[in-house]
């Protein structure tokens, strides 16, 4: 009797390993026959079978190919696509294919499909069959096509320990901190990201790092308060720090553009700026809207942009006494945010949406980027070179300005729910996920 793809089971290359029926027929027997050994020709083999979508894609080990493969068969004759039969040369190297939905058009049969990748890499191909006239002694193979997949290596763990781990921050070259709750500690590299030891916290509850340069910087705490370190986080001591916006976990992001100037936002649309390094901040009063504000990045002193839920876009251009809201038509929640110039920027988030604008935010577009995470870090090293991070995983680099995206890893490619990203350069991304620290080298 006829049986899904779902139901197939894995034979060795070459055999047949299931049957997808045209819906127009009533049933597929399932042959364990090698299929070049074919019966008496009934059909004659298709005018012509070509990979419209999905053809070189980008994947990892053993997982789901996101993007879905479509394979277009123009028969020779209209009736003989009534009678064909479909099969992937499956093994534990190169994987399977999922075929989901053969359809019929008025010129051939569009096929679709998933394919979830084997245990080989760094690349891997798998043959999709064409056959007719299948019994019990064979089928009849009218032709195949090879597909092929890039196959990345995963993200790397780096460092396992207890705890939460909630942000991650390189602070030069050489150095970094990772921050958590739940006693995870304070983790540190001084080799570039090579080794990492965990030291005691001084409390529990480390949630977000911000920093000025190698030395100068902070951590929040439970409530929305911070320590200070002037030393790259050596030690942490406690100013005379206010919360700028009341609540716990209240700011969602934070930008310090010299020692005593520091921006904030957060909840219900909160803006808050400091001009005393913390002691005393004051909330911007001129927006109705209660969207959170998710992310912040500041050019300098007076020129700041933000976004967040529902598409929301802000900026200043004179240091915080006054913001505009942006106009774009995007519902999407926007996680990310960066600037190259007064003029050029990116905004990215939920869906793997990302957007782009060349005139300082008057005006957006759409930029695809093949990923659909969201995406929660973006980071230029010069006009041209960006890399874009999503939670689950997925990275996309771009060497045009962010015109054009290349998908560099996958979903899921080792990591499945990131916390924190730190893209320390062009060919290096850190992040954090539970109480480890994952490390991914862009190949080029």
């Amino acid at each position: 009797m006829f049986q899904s793809p779902m139901q197939r089971h894995h034979l060795p290359l070459l055999l047949l390993l299931g049957c997808v029926c045209m819906f127009l027929l009533p049933q597929c027997t399932k042959s364990h026959t090698n299929p070049t050994a074919p019966p008496a020709s009934l059909v004659k083999p298709p005018k012509s079978i070509q990979v419209i979508q999905g053809d070189s894609l980008v994947g990892g080990i053993a997982i789901d190919l996101l993007d879905t493969i479509v394979v277009r068969i123009i028969p020779n004759d209209p009736g003989d696509a009534e009678k064909y039969f479909f099969a992937s040369g499956a093994s534990d190297s190169v994987g399977d294919l999922q075929i989901m939905n053969p359809e019929l058009d008025s010129g051939g049969v569009n096929v679709t499909m998933f394919w979830e990748t084997g245990h080989r890499a760094p690349n891997q191909q798998i043959k999709f069959y064409v056959m007719s006239n299948c019994t019990g002694k064979g089928c009849q193979l009218l032709d195949s096509v090879t597909l092929s997949a890039v196959i990345k290596q995963p993200w790397r763990n780096v460092y396992s320990g207890s705890g939460t781990l909630t942000d991650i921050r390189f602070i030069s070259d050489r150095t970094a901190l990772a921050v958590g709750n739940y006693n995870a500690g304070i983790i540190r590299t001084n080799d570039g990201g090579t080794t990492w030891t965990s030291t005691p916290a001084f409390r529990s509850d480390l949630y977000q790092l911000c920093f000025l340069d190698s030395l100068n910087g902070f951590v929040t705490v439970s409530n929305n308060y911070a320590y200070s370190t002037s030393d790259g986080g050596k030690t942490f001591t406690q100013g005379a720090w206010a919360p700028p916006i009341l609540g716990d976990a209240s700011s969602a992001d934070f930008s310090m553009v010299s020692l005593n100037t520091i921006y904030s936002v957060g909840i219900k649309g909160t803006i808050a700026k400091t001009v005393n390094g913390g002691q005393n901040w004051q909330q911007y009063a001129g927006f109705s809207f209660i969207n959170e504000l998710c992310a912040l990045t500041c050019i300098d002193s007076n020129n700041c942009f933000s976004c967040g839920n529902v598409g929301k876009l802000v900026k200043t251009t004179n240091g915080g006494q006054d913001w505009q809201t942006l106009n774009i038509t995007l519902n999407n929640n926007l996680y990310s945010i960066c600037f190259l110039n007064k003029d050029i920027g990116f905004a990215g988030g939920q869906d793997g949406v990302l957007i782009r604008t060349a005139d300082g935010g008057s005006t957006w577009s759409l930029v695809r980027t093949s990923m659909h995470a969201i995406i929660f870090n973006i980071r230029f090293f010069d006009l041209q070179h960006g890399v874009a991070v999503s939670e689950t995983g997925e990275i996309a680099i771009t060497g045009d300005g962010g015109l054009t995206w290349q998908k560099e890893s996958p979903s899921g490619n080792g990591v499945f729910n990131l916390q924190k990203a730190f893209i320390k350069d062009e060919n290096t991304v850190f992040a954090v996920q539970n109480g480890s620290i994952f490390r991914y080298d862009i190949t080029p």
